[in-house]
């Protein structure tokens, strides 16, 4: 695909959240409305080392991978901006629409409880895109997209529910998946790195007795009726997600390759959750 170069877009706002602080809300022109706007975050370098980390790829190919399971997902492209590679996402709570993090949802305690977000989510209504759905069974949704992506990074901070004006609320669609599919490791890292046991070292450190990734998910598919996420991720061709990561300019065959490997062994272990 393309990548767009948006050196020429006005800075609209600093972004508060995280601990970038170069990533900046952009616009196509200065009078854009919000929701026109579009969230920086450029790549950064790997821990020690001048090779850039892999969060613009994560982002986007974590992102196309939930609209294949049928997800709300925070829009994503690939760019450049001063010559710089990263991603933008889209706005997805423009106004009048406020936003509110799960941290503000729930108890105050060290870790995620599932039952605790479940609970929180109990007046709060699934996207329109997930019709005949709760908003706990679209946010199991989630956590089955994190096993498939090893992303270990849906802090409290890293789901959100949207207010309006009347004061409805409904859940956020998934965002900020930049730590998914090893993106901060070196290609010597990748080369070195056992598949399996990469994949299987996926922790849930985010949620209280972290199990792995898939315990996680099988717990929050536990407390739902029968949903379709592990069923849509098993039948999810190889082929679909090779034209996700051919299409991501700049992904080295080495780290092209540990992607693809990931992502086919973690299909099979979330396949699990859809035997008897």
């Amino acid at each position: 695909m393309d990548i767009e170069d948006v050196s020429s877009w006005p800075a609209m706002q600093r972004e508060a959240e995280g601990q970038d602080a170069r990533k900046t809300w952009l616009a196509p022109s200065p009078a854009a409305p919000h929701d026109e706007w579009w969230l920086w975050k450029p790549s950064l370098p790997t821990k020690g080392s001048a090779e850039r980390r892999l969060t613009h790829i994560a982002e986007y190919a974590t992102a196309q991978l939930a609209r294949i399971m049928g997800l709300p997902v925070a829009e994503c492209r690939l760019a450049t901006r001063d010559g710089e590679i990263g991603i933008l996402s889209h706005n997805f709570c423009p106004p009048p629409f406020s936003l509110t993090h799960g941290a503000a949802l729930l108890p105050q305690r060290k870790h995620q409880r599932l039952r605790d977000i479940e609970e929180a989510l109990t007046a709060v209504a699934a996207p329109v895109s997930c019709p005949g759905l709760s908003a706990f069974d679209v946010f199991a949704g989630y956590l089955v997209l994190d096993a498939w992506v090893a992303n270990t990074d849906r802090h409290e901070r890293n789901w959100a529910v949207l207010e309006d004006l009347d004061g409805a609320h409904v859940l956020a669609p998934t965002f900020d998946h930049g730590s998914a599919l090893g993106s901060g490791l070196t290609d010597a890292r990748r080369e070195s790195r056992s598949i399996p046991d990469f994949c299987s070292g996926g922790k849930a450190t985010r949620y209280e007795d972290a199990g792995s990734l898939l315990d996680l998910a099988q717990s929050a598919l536990e407390r739902c009726d029968s949903l379709p996420w592990a069923e849509r991720v098993a039948s999810t061709r190889r082929e679909e997600w090779q034209a996700i990561l051919d299409s991501s300019e700049g992904l080295s065959q080495v780290a092209r390759t540990f992607i693809d490997n990931v992502l086919a062994t973690n299909q099979e272990r979330v396949s699990e959750l859809c035997r008897p």
